[in-house]
């Protein structure tokens, strides 16, 4: 016995599926794919993509037996896939293992994976997730040198500004690597640093103590050793390494 259902998706609407009765949710979304990917030309659903179904009750769970001449809409999710620029991460690591050779006394390092400001939300919001007020404060109180360091494959798009340095004139670029995909910038009145590295990281979201092929608590031991400090903040303002947890910066 065979029945059917009418699925949508984006301009197909109420495309008819012959499924055997009884079938699973799970079971009819391959079926579904198959038959909608031939009509969606040179954009088909790729291999990797979540699929569901939804119907005017929310998501249809997976061991729902769908019922004949009942109405779906696709969705589509395509999980994030982290894209690694290798010649970024090689200078990236370059750079911090300098750190740990060569550490300097009093050094602040902020670190901020995920910090691209997607389209321009002003510049409060620029320092509030670049540039954290309570590190500038700290820096300024003690005579403590700042390097930011902002990590994320989206400082050049199509969207303008959004940076700090987008709005604050004293952020002057002073080298640029790889065709702008790695700059580093110094503040005229502070001296401060910051330095953005183009690219995504493997590790993207997690709580890592690993940075390329960085050991980040063997970097923050040895900022620490020569009175600095170490932090790693995630996008979403957690901060996920702080070298000296006694001293509370960079939240938001």
């Amino acid at each position: 016995m065979t029945m059917q259902i009418f699925v949508s998706f984006k301009s197909i609407k109420s495309k008819v599926i012959d499924l055997a009765d009884h079938t699973t949710c799970a079971d009819a979304i391959p079926l579904i794919v198959q038959e909608i990917n031939p009509l969606l030309g040179a954009h088909p659903i790729p291999a990797h993509a979540d699929v569901f179904l939804t119907n005017a009750k929310g998501k249809v769970a997976s061991e729902t037996l769908l019922p004949n001449e009942s109405s779906y809409t696709l969705l589509v999710s395509l999980p994030f896939v982290p894209v690694l620029d290798p010649e970024v991460m090689l200078l990236l690591s370059i750079r911090l293992r300098q750190q740990i050779n060569s550490p300097k006394p009093g050094h602040l390092v902020f670190i901020s994976t995920g910090s691209h400001i997607n389209g321009d939300k002003g510049a409060p919001e620029a320092s509030n997730q670049q540039c954290p007020a309570d590190l500038v404060k700290h820096c300024h109180a003690d005579g403590l040198p700042l390097s930011i360091i902002l990590i994320d494959a989206g400082f050049q798009n199509d969207t303008g500004g959004g940076q700090i340095y987008d709005h604050d004139p004293n952020w002057k670029l002073s080298i640029e690597l790889l065709n702008g995909r790695v700059r580093h910038f110094e503040h005229a009145l502070t001296g401060f640093k910051l330095s953005t590295y183009q690219t995504h990281l493997e590790n993207w979201g997690d709580n890592a103590t690993h940075l390329s092929d960085i050991d980040l608590t063997v970097l923050g031991a040895r900022l620490n050793g020569v009175d600095g400090q170490l932090l790693v903040r995630m996008f979403n303002g957690d901060i996920t390494y702080n070298s000296r947890p006694e001293i509370r910066l960079g939240t938001r």
